[in-house]
């Protein structure tokens, strides 16, 4: 599969993501539109009725359009897809949803919180009610997101990056206590600790573990911070750093590509950016949307838009998903913006 490039949507995340169904699945009743699917022929039937279907995603343009051509060769049915990144794409659903305009079908986002406050205010619809789950088999247990209402379809290994002319194969950080070596005094670079929501938890998960002294002393290690992944990676490329605290693996993989001096290492506790599904209530395409969200649940369809080569994961994929995955839930974002300040202050910068 093809190597991703440089992908400012999944940026974002960080700033703030063949196997088919039974051939027979019961009686061939077609399926109520907001109601449960229980047969995979009726539901193909009645999306290739509907024709067509709008998606809103915060995917890079390469998986997009990867989804959507394997969804159309496979299906027959043809979908517009509207790339939108940052919030563009929450805030263009809920104008539209408040406005009772035509909107998206379906939202595929780097956004869990987001989506979950949908389908928590039944503006999405749950993916645990429509029988999609049912019509899979086997459901990987990394696939289902019960406390979002949703399914999550891409997972984005994260960790550390590293100047390989700077750091030895030898030094490179196998834990976050590594980092408070006198060797690295001056040496970490990364974005400010509240510049996401993953960026937050991923700080108040050390703060939980380690305590306020090892959060300050890893403030007293780092020379700078930037204000996102960009000028962070080019300044590691540059040597202006040794260590880089916060990274994708697809993203130095892309940086390697082209030459940079970056590796990529595991550290735990870590954040893993997701992608997830929202089936909008009032879809237009309430089928296709169904149909749609299915390809992306199964291996075939998830292959699409990801590459475990370079840490790009689906539901899958459970042998090479880190141990220490979980999606950020509502809960503990709030528990970390409530402690921001105290963590702000213990890191110091």
């Amino acid at each position: 599969m093809k190597n991703k490039i440089l992908a400012t949507a999944v940026v974002a995340t960080f700033l703030l993501a063949g196997c088919g169904a039974p051939q027979e699945q019961g009686a061939a009743a077609a399926p109520a539109a907001n109601g449960k699917v229980s047969n995979l022929d009726s539901l193909i039937e009645s999306a290739k009725k509907e024709g067509s279907m709008l998606i809103y995603t915060s995917l890079t343009e390469p998986d997009m359009k990867a989804m959507t051509a394997g969804f159309t060769a496979k299906y027959g049915i043809q979908v517009q897809a509207l790339r939108l990144g940052g919030n563009d794409a929450a805030t263009r659903f809920d104008t539209e949803t408040s406005a009772n305009a035509p909107s998206a079908d379906l939202l595929v986002l780097a956004d869990p919180l987001y989506v979950g406050d949908l389908t928590s205010t039944g503006k999405a619809v749950k993916i645990e009610d429509t029988g999609l789950y049912d019509l899979l088999g086997d459901v990987p247990k990394h696939l289902k997101a019960p406390e979002i209402g949703s399914a999550v379809v891409q997972i984005v290994n994260a960790g550390v990056a590293y100047n390989t002319n700077s750091v030895k194969p030898e030094e490179i950080p196998k834990s976050w206590e590594d980092l408070l070596n006198p060797r690295w005094k001056g040496k970490l670079i990364n974005t400010p600790p509240d510049s996401s929501v993953n960026n937050l938890v991923v700080w108040g998960q050390l703060y939980d573990k380690y305590g306020a002294d090892f959060v300050k002393k890893m403030g007293e290690q780092t020379s700078r911070t930037y204000p996102n992944l960009v000028p962070l990676h080019e300044a590691l490329a540059a040597g202006d750093g040794d260590i880089a605290l916060q990274s994708g693996q697809f993203y130095v993989e892309g940086l390697k590509k082209q030459g940079k001096p970056v590796g990529f290492a595991n550290l735990s506790p870590s954040v893993y950016p997701v992608n997830v599904l929202g089936i909008s209530a009032r879809a237009k395409n309430p089928y296709t949307a169904r149909l749609f969200s299915y390809y992306l649940m199964t291996k075939e369809g998830g292959a699409t838009i990801t590459n475990p080569a370079t840490g790009s994961y689906s539901a899958w994929d459970e042998d090479k998903i880190p141990a220490d995955f979980k999606i950020v839930t509502k809960e503990q974002k709030t528990r970390y913006d409530g402690m921001k300040k105290q963590i702000l202050d213990a890191y110091g910068k």
